[in-house]
């Protein structure tokens, strides 16, 4: 036998129960169809609640199966990229290993690409106030390194010299000039003298990978 409206409840508890119901469904829009199928014509307390819970139970689980099945995605994703570096790491490893830096054929072009330039501040306490902001202005102090280290290697021996003693290294040790590995110490140490306590360093140099074209496929 099917239980009365108000089984449990008294019956205006049960009225205004279903008032409230019938007010919600017709507020529910088109992503909440199921809720307002199921509860279309619903007259009794005891039977909506009974769907009620049981729709709520069915989007709990889907929800829990979702939230596993985006996992088990991101998980994939994140071993899908690590593969992606492995493979690019290892193209990269073998142009270097054969002194080239481009190869070109039908599924791509690979070709190494040189590491940009960024600054690190390793003393912070010691970078002048004009490159402070609430920290040290980073980008300011890139910009005016790279333009800095751009004049340094375009200068001549004498002249590199001659700029490392301006900025106060006086004793640069390297006579009348400088050739390989010590012009790049040398530049270093004047990039390092300009703004104390920070310096520019260069990234790793990288692989970058460029697909054909559509155009090219279809011919």
């Amino acid at each position: 036998m099917r239980r009365p409206i108000h089984s449990q409840w008294a019956a205006e508890c049960a009225v205004r129960f279903m008032k409230c119901l019938r007010s919600k469904i017709e507020g529910l829009t088109d992503d909440d169809v199921v809720i307002r199928d199921t509860m279309e014509g619903a007259t009794d307390v005891d039977p909506v609640m009974e769907k009620l819970i049981g729709l709520r139970q069915e989007a709990k689980a889907m929800a829990e199966s979702r939230k596993a099945l985006a996992a088990a995605y991101a998980d994939a994703a994140r071993a899908d990229a690590a593969r992606q570096e492995k493979i690019e790491q290892l193209m990269f490893d073998c142009l270097k290993a054969c002194g080239q830096d481009k190869w070109t054929g039908v599924a791509g072009t690979a070709s190494l690409r040189v590491g940009s330039w960024s600054t690190d501040v390793v003393d912070p306490a010691k970078v002048p106030l004009q490159y402070q902001k609430a920290v040290p202005d980073v980008a300011k102090i890139k910009e005016e390194l790279s333009a800095l280290r751009l004049e340094l290697e375009a200068m001549s021996d004498v002249d590199l010299i001659e700029a490392a003693v301006k900025e106060g290294l006086k004793d640069v040790g390297f006579g009348s000039h400088v050739h390989g590995n010590s012009r790049r110490m040398l530049i270093d140490l004047v990039l390092k003298t300009r703004v104390p306590g920070a310096a520019l360093i260069q990234g790793e140099d990288t692989i970058a990978i460029r697909l054909p074209s559509k155009k090219k496929e279809a011919a």
